[in-house]
């Protein structure tokens, strides 16, 4: 009796043994799947199906919008497709001094001071005329942006629908305007005040007749960047935490981030933040309540970074990668040559631009 006894003790103790082996194993594997190197293989190829370049006259400006390649040369606008073929120019009455994407829509400022709102596929859609003299401008993937003018004091501003209806004007003394996101009943700024040794910043929100809903002040910190999220969240990004504000202005949720920020890109799906974490460089997503869903190790010092709805761009001067919010390396492309700018357009089609020309690449299985 004594010796089943002593069996049955020895097999319990066993599976006891077993089964704490299997509980660190598990510990183990479930920590380590967010934070871990890539292997350097995608699930899918990326291959260049489109090719352009500009002019060989290194006077004109080059911009890129979707699959277009724009040129401007003095009063002369001229955009090309990705096959090369001249998809529609224009000639504006002064100099193109500025162009900026807006989503689908593209906008041109001239010499003159003069606003002008095209589709991408060269349509004039409207033309505006302000009184004041521009110094930037903030634009949105919807079409909506807002226009920063000098002022005496400070700035004043006017933000517009893709429609041209104005969103409202705001006068802002004293202070200069770090970043503008639009949400689905209201839009918000953050400023930086000029007058003062202090750095001291400031959320502002407005309902789209330009009245100020609610505003937030941050002393010795600042906020570089504003986006609404799906569910029509703002999401701002200070200098080490993210804050999650409701409509009503009032704080849903501030989350610390841990390590030196190098990057950030912010969409109304995915938040994905490059970081330097003890002398390591870590790409960490997020999603849009800040819950983190991959850490993957990567190499330092990436040139940027960009957010679509479930796919984060990755790009180096000689490498970029298609990485999941999941933190699943997708895609991964090295070009003969340089990278200067990279992008990703919602059909997932990823487009390189260096030394004034456009690639287009897209995914082969």
């Amino acid at each position: 009796m004594q010796n089943v006894s002593s069996k049955k003790r020895t097999a319990l103790l066993l599976l006891l043994i077993t089964m704490f082996i299997l509980a660190i194993l598990l510990y183990v594997n479930n920590n380590t799947d967010r934070e871990s190197s890539f292997i350097l293989d995608g699930k899918t190829k990326l291959v260049v199906t489109g090719e352009v370049s500009a002019a060989s006259q290194s006077s004109s400006t080059i911009y890129y919008a979707q699959d277009l390649l724009i040129e401007a040369q003095a009063e002369n606008i001229r955009a090309k497709n990705i096959a090369g073929d001249v998809a529609w120019s224009c000639k504006l009455p002064g100099k193109a001094v500025k162009i900026s994407i807006a989503g689908q829509n593209i906008i041109i400022i001239d010499s003159n001071n003069d606003i002008f709102y095209y589709s991408i596929k060269g349509k004039l859609l409207w033309t505006y005329k302000p009184d004041y003299e521009i110094i930037d401008i903030f634009t949105e993937d919807n079409g909506s942006f807002l226009v920063e003018y000098k002022g005496i004091t400070g700035s004043h501003a006017e933000a517009f629908k893709h429609d041209g209806s104005k969103l409202g004007s705001i006068l802002i003394d004293n202070a200069q305007i770090l970043s503008f996101s639009e949400g689905s009943e209201a839009f918000s700024i953050s400023i930086v005040d000029t007058s003062s040794e202090m750095i001291k910043t400031k959320i502002i929100t407005y309902n789209f007749k330009g009245d100020i809903l609610w505003a937030k002040n941050f002393d010795n910190r600042i906020i570089s960047k504003l986006t609404y999220s799906k569910d029509n969240n703002l999401l701002a990004l200070g200098e080490n935490s993210v804050y999650i504000y409701k409509n009503d202005g009032s704080l849903n949720r501030e989350a610390k981030i841990d390590g030196q920020i190098i990057n950030v890109a912010m969409s109304g799906h995915i938040v994905a933040i490059a970081l330097q974490n003890q002398a390591k460089q870590y790409l960490v997503c997020y999603d849009v309540n800040m819950r983190e869903q991959s850490r993957v190790e990567i190499k330092p010092e990436p040139l940027g970074i960009s957010a679509k709805k479930s796919n984060v761009l990755l790009y180096y001067n000689n490498e970029l990668m298609i990485i999941t919010l999941k933190g699943t390396l997708n895609a991964l492309y090295k070009p003969k040559g340089d990278i200067g700018y990279a992008y990703m357009t919602s059909d997932n089609k990823v487009y390189i631009a260096s030394n004034r020309r456009l690639q287009q690449l897209e995914y082969v299985k």
